[in-house]
């Protein structure tokens, strides 16, 4: 199984280390000098990620004035930012960049530990390519510097410090410790309910485990599990009293809980968006691709396994299998990812990784002694494995290297890249075969995979050479972004100092770029929010303040089952707009409405003077 010893890259100070770091320099240099500015889409989700911090600091109150449906963790981190360095979106880039430099160290000593320098660096490369800097759809938004939401880029970093808190105390003990993984976990909770499900669970029973091993008592084994949900309640204590002033004590409870608020909403999670996510849109569709990949997979590595096993003799007749090995894998994979998705390649991870848990618990309580180093060796992969399966539990049956999987599928992955280029190699090795064929396998498997990624991804940036915002808000953008500059410049013609905005359905980024506020607390108007917040709730807040201008975008709700604003949703809204709104201008070429690509946009004035901004 997957082997828990120390590595040259944990246990040295010498230069060994330097190899993935480079590596992980190099690949991660080129990739965000490649993409620089071709992160986000112009109207889709990233504008809450800059609206929201840039108006806490004007004065408006988390939860109270600004309706967020996250816990208050990335908000106060990015509004900190935005005080310490300037409003803008390079801050938030240079941020995020620095989020990412320590998620790719964690994963790296991580993959290291359970393999070797070689996987780490081939793993490292894989994730910067595949989840961190990519763009396979061309949506935008789902990478590390300009996610879809901070929540999720935040808390994984946490979590995986919580992780490696975790296995430093498996190994050395302390009271400290146990309070550095709750304070981790705590602070996890405070972002995204899916990740604290994934770290919560798991460290408990790692303290468990590790009571279990140093023999001690199921008592004294409680304490130290009590004295870390004592620690990992602290952080919500601290956010409940950072909030309670601007706001009543339910309100404050309410921003605490964050999305564990929604997290069991029928009505939400039925909307066709999150179940095509689980892939529970068709079920009987997502365990076929599963069965389909399992298939492939078995394509791919069978001829390698074989030649491995089979190549029992030493000497210098077996140094050409390698090249023969990675070369026929190659030629394998490129045929089948001819023919299927390569953002599928992780479909059947739920399946590995379930497999291999059930081989790690069946090894870890197989009489061997609990107090020695072979349990240590059985409970780290276990642990690690449990962890990554629970990243998966809200996309479990359609696991994508894009959209949520840039985050919940990228441990999942490194436990795959582990598996082929380390703990199947060196089982091979151990029963007289040849591991290195079986390595280059995997080595020739992955490189094809990040290939055809790459090339996803270099026809989207391609696309993206239109100029939005200015300064240190500028960034690029595909042909949408015409539709958006060109929008940008007539508002500035058109808006008074002082006027406000509201823009409908999606693009609170136009907010942000011109600086001008919302007069509600609302500023998305998906079918998310209006499930969340309540239709009517939205429609009685914009009577009571309308903004002076209305800006509606060409932002389909396809991927939730409806067409548009007002076609099968938000008709209330809709109404409402229409019946207190005079059309001014209609910016681009008036269609159907587009999930992602924006090819028009309408500048609406309020009608009523008397309900105008004085």
């Amino acid at each position: 199984m997957l082997s828990n010893r120390k590595t040259d890259l944990v246990s040295s100070t010498g230069p060994r280390w330097l190899l993935p770091a480079l590596t992980s320099l190099i690949v991660g240099g080129f990739l965000l000098k490649w993409s620089w500015g071709k992160w986000l889409h112009p109207v889709v989700d990233f504008g809450r990620e800059l609206y929201v911090p840039w108006q806490m600091l004007e004065g408006k109150a988390l939860y109270r004035d600004l309706s967020y449906f996250n816990g208050p963790l990335s908000p106060f981190v990015n509004a900190v930012g935005f005080s310490l360095v300037g409003v803008g979106l390079q801050t938030l880039v240079w941020m995020n960049i620095l989020v990412l430099v320590a998620v790719t160290a964690l994963l790296v000593v991580l993959i290291a530990r359970f393999s070797d320098i070689a996987t780490a660096v081939i793993g490292s490369a894989v994730f910067l390519i595949c989840f961190a800097l990519a763009d396979p759809t061309g949506s935008g938004t789902y990478n590390f510097i300009a996610p879809y939401s901070h929540e999720i880029t935040h808390g994984f970093l946490l979590a995986l410090v919580a992780l490696a808190l975790l296995f430093q105390h498996i190994r050395r003990p302390t009271h400290w410790s146990i309070i550095g993984i709750g304070l981790a976990t705590g602070l996890v909770f405070l972002t995204k309910s899916e990740l604290f499900v994934a770290i919560a669970p798991l460290v408990v029973l790692g303290l468990w485990l590790s009571g279990r091993q140093q023999q001690l008592s199921p008592g004294t084994r409680v304490r130290r599990i009590g004295l870390m949900i004592a620690a990992m309640a602290l952080p919500s204590l601290v956010a409940f009293l950072l909030l309670l002033p601007s706001s009543s004590a339910s309100s404050a409870i309410r921003g605490v809980l964050g999305s564990w608020r929604y997290a069991f909403s029928s009505k939400l999670q039925g909307l066709d968006f999150y179940r095509g996510g689980m892939g529970l849109l068709d079920p009987l569709d997502s365990l076929v691709q599963i069965l389909v990949w399992l298939l492939a997979y078995l394509l791919i590595f069978v001829p390698a396994f074989w030649f491995a096993r089979r190549s029992t003799s030493e000497g210098r007749s077996r140094s050409w299998l390698p090249a023969v090995s990675g070369l026929v894998t190659v030629v394998l994979t490129i045929l089948i990812l001819s023919r299927l998705s390569v953002l599928d390649v992780t479909r059947p991870l739920p399946v590995f990784l379930g497999v291999l848990a059930i081989a790690l618990v069946r090894q870890h309580f197989a009489g061997k002694p609990v107090d020695g180093p072979s349990s240590r060796q059985t409970m780290l992969p276990l642990l690690a494995t449990l962890f990554s399966f629970g990243m998966l539990l809200k996309i479990l049956f359609r696991v994508r290297l894009s959209h949520y999987g840039f985050v919940l599928a990228a441990p999942a992955t490194m436990i795959l890249i582990i598996l082929l280029l380390h703990v199947i190699p060196r089982w091979i090795d151990r029963r007289g075969g040849h591991g290195n064929t079986f390595r280059a396998a995997g080595v020739g498997f992955f490189l094809v995979v990040a290939t055809f990624h790459l090339s996803l991804t270099a026809r989207n940036y391609a696309a993206k050479n239109q100029p939005v915002g200015s300064g240190g808000d500028s960034f690029l953008a595909d042909a949408s972004g015409e539709v958006v500059s060109e929008t940008l410049s007539r508002l500035e013609k058109l808006l008074l100092p002082g006027e406000t905005m509201a823009v409908l359905p999606e693009g609170v980024m136009l907010n942000y770029l011109l600086r001008r506020e919302s007069p509600t607390p609302y500023f998305n108007f998906m079918p998310p929010e209006l499930v969340m917040f309540g239709e009517d709730a939205i429609v009685e807040s914009f009577d009571a303040r309308p903004p002076d201008w209305i800006v509606m975008t060409g932002r389909g709700a396809t991927e939730y089952g409806y067409d548009y604003l007002g076609r099968g949703y938000g008709e209330r809204l809709a109404n409402w707009v229409q019946d207190n709104y005079l059309r001014v201008e209609l910016v681009g070429v008036e269609g159907p409405a587009d999930p992602t690509f924006m090819s028009w946009t309408m500048i609406l004035r309020l009608t009523d003077s008397s309900k105008r901004s004085p």
